[in-house]
């Protein structure tokens, strides 16, 4: 009697188990826990005191300018320091770009009354000279392996793109046209 009990039972549980599978897998009535939500980002805000930051490196230094017009000054933020760059020899200056290593370039007016690409490096601010012309210069990035792009007026004088790697290489432009370059990757591809 035990043994037809237990073939029933097997065979009760054998039955059962198609429908199961049609039926899908139990589950229990929703719960009045709410679903879980995705983290949400962590970052931080941070004052700079109405300056407008312009760059950032990869580890969180910062680079922009202070102030406006004849009285901007370019510059340079990093664990909650901030130091104000100087110019080339004129009233004025911005930083358009910062590397990991914290050098910053920019455009300073300079004491012949044009603006001149610079870097600024260890505390101090140099030109990067020019193309040969008697024009306006900017330097508008920098890679992290220190090499600078920007503008410069040539003996031409046109604006061509400049890349400045110690000293500065004319990038040339399509035609007869300007050419400017705003952005240069670690491996030195150059973007305008």
């Amino acid at each position: 009697m035990k043994r037809h009990f237990l073939s029933l039972i097997l065979a009760a549980a054998l039955m059962l188990l198609p429908a199961a599978a049609f039926l899908g897998p139990l589950t229990p009535a929703a719960s009045a826990t709410p679903a879980l939500q995705p983290p949400r980002p962590r970052y931080t805000v941070i004052d700079l005191g109405g300056c407008e930051a312009l760059a950032i490196s990869n580890n969180g230094k910062v680079a922009g300018q202070c102030g406006s017009g004849s009285s901007a000054r370019g510059f340079f933020w990093e664990n909650g320091v901030m130091q104000s760059l100087g110019t080339l020899g004129g009233s004025w200056s911005i930083a358009y770009g910062v590397n990991d290593a914290g050098q910053v370039v920019g455009t300073s007016l300079a004491g012949s009354g044009y603006s001149g690409a610079f870097l600024w490096q260890n505390g101090a601010m140099q030109s990067l000279g020019s193309l040969g012309g008697n024009g306006p210069s900017g330097a508008l990035a920098i890679n992290n392996a220190g090499q600078v792009v920007g503008f410069s007026t040539n003996n031409t004088p046109q604006t061509h793109a400049f890349l400045w790697n110690g000293g500065m290489t004319d990038l040339g432009a399509f035609g007869d046209g300007a050419s400017y370059a705003y952005a240069i990757s670690d491996t030195g591809m150059v973007a305008g």
